[in-house]
């Protein structure tokens, strides 16, 4: 598809199908997808976890206030930030870099004093919200592949991180949900898909400065 067809396609689905599933090709480009989303430093920040037990899904609709396209959707991307990113886990992703790209030390290591620098001017608040970021590059990265391939998205901010938490058992895995983003393919009933994308016209929107 066309991109920007693409992108005029898509919406936020309210209301999934419940029924017809994404075929898991289409689900592990997405996958691709979100780890190939470029992020500061290289440092990935966030996992993708995906949901695809029925029952699981039908809790996180009570997660999300109500919301019914967790428990409709085919699978449920769930964007989460490490809680144990710290010095040693850069060292780590530092060193598989080297190792990679036969870097000689001395670069390997100014970069790694750049690295430490900057996560060392970080408060504990500063770094949550830097690595939140990182995951909103990744959400807009599977979105946009998504409408490429004909597959429905809706992100998702409204759920209560604590019970997401709780049900996906997400803590013990040194995570903490984010976002939520539904795949799967738009209900019949949806009535969204049928109304007009309000947007600023693009000379309201754009600044081009020659």
């Amino acid at each position: 598809m066309d991109l920007i067809k693409a992108l005029n396609w898509r919406y936020a689905v309210k209301n999934f199908d419940a029924d017809r599933k994404v075929d898991p090709a289409l689900v592990a480009q997405l996958v691709e997808a979100a780890r190939l989303t470029p992020t500061s430093l290289g440092l990935q920040p966030f996992r993708l976890v995906v949901v695809e037990n029925p029952d699981l899904k039908a809790k996180l609709d009570g997660a999300s206030f109500g919301q019914v396209q967790p428990g409709t959707c085919s699978h449920l991307f769930v964007f989460a930030c490490l809680t144990n990113l710290d010095e040693a886990y850069a060292d780590g992703l530092i060193d598989q870099m080297a190792t990679e790209r036969n870097m000689e030390s001395g670069p390997v290591e100014s970069f790694r004093g750049m690295v430490k620098g900057f996560m060392g001017r970080l408060s504990r608040e500063d770094q949550t919200t830097w690595e939140d970021k990182q995951a909103y590059i990744g959400l807009g990265q599977v979105m946009t592949a998504a409408a490429l391939l004909g597959v429905d998205t809706c992100p998702m901010e409204g759920f209560d991180p604590a019970q997401v938490d709780e049900i996906l058992g997400l803590c013990a895995q040194n995570l903490r949900p984010v976002l939520l983003c539904p795949i799967g393919y738009r209900s019949e009933d949806d009535k969204y898909q049928h109304q007009k994308k309000l947007r600023l016209p693009t000379e309201d929107f754009a600044r081009f400065m020659p």
